[in-house]
């Protein structure tokens, strides 16, 4: 006879199963008779297992819980830092959880990072500024860094000098003048020449050489 599930007499001659009750309200136990004796009946309660039911084992991010009244169900760790730029998430450990806020936007362009706008979440391009104001410089940016390399204003001729003035290059011609009429003054190969005007010439005049 199981006495857990006696056979009582409901009416005569009328004989049926009548279950002990087992219910402690519990949704989170497992209720159930046990036999102890002839007539003697005790009724256990033990923890029910939700990883089975739900086919779920329990982990740091997800565990697995229990309500008392509507049975197993999975939680989720809600990591929020109540920012929109930033990217919330739980990263689990062996036994513990933690929760990480990585940046929103990220670019792999130092030169151009990504800046977030917290009111909206949204990501702009931000260039690095690399202008010095200088209009004879080009300004670049490589890996995050400026550079500001001059107007190449070299028009090739060893007899000038190259300069920059506001962006714009002006090529002066070198001065070969050495103060002498008697003597012609000319630059080759950004060498100043400076050639009698006759042999023998010591002294000049509007139109004439005097020689000796």
């Amino acid at each position: 006879t199981d006495y857990c599930r006696p056979q009582m007499c409901t009416a005569p001659g009328v004989c049926s199963e009548v279950p002990v009750v087992c219910d402690d309200a519990n949704a989170c136990t497992d209720d159930t008779c046990q036999v102890l004796g002839v007539w003697n009946t005790t009724c256990s309660y033990t923890q029910h297992d939700c990883a089975a039911e739900l086919g779920q084992s329990s982990s740091p991010c997800f565990p697995v819980k229990c309500n008392t009244r509507s049975g197993c169900f999975v939680d989720e760790i809600t990591c929020n830092d109540n920012r929109g730029c930033t990217l919330d998430s739980c990263v689990e450990g062996s036994s513990s959880y933690e929760c990480t806020y990585d940046p929103l936007c990220s670019s792999t362009d130092l030169c151009t990072p990504l800046l977030c706008l917290e009111a909206n979440a949204t990501c702009v391009p931000a260039p690095v500024d690399c202008s010095d104001n200088n209009l004879c410089t080009v300004d670049t940016c490589s890996g995050g860094l400026c550079a500001h390399t001059p107007v190449n204003c070299d028009d090739g001729d060893l007899c000038t000098t190259d300069t920059c003035t506001s962006g714009n290059c002006t090529h002066t011609p070198i001065n070969c003048d050495d103060s002498n009429p008697c003597t012609t003054d000319t630059c080759l190969g950004g060498v100043c020449l400076n050639t009698l005007v006759a042999e023998g010439c010591v002294a000049c005049g509007p139109n004439a050489c005097i020689t000796t």
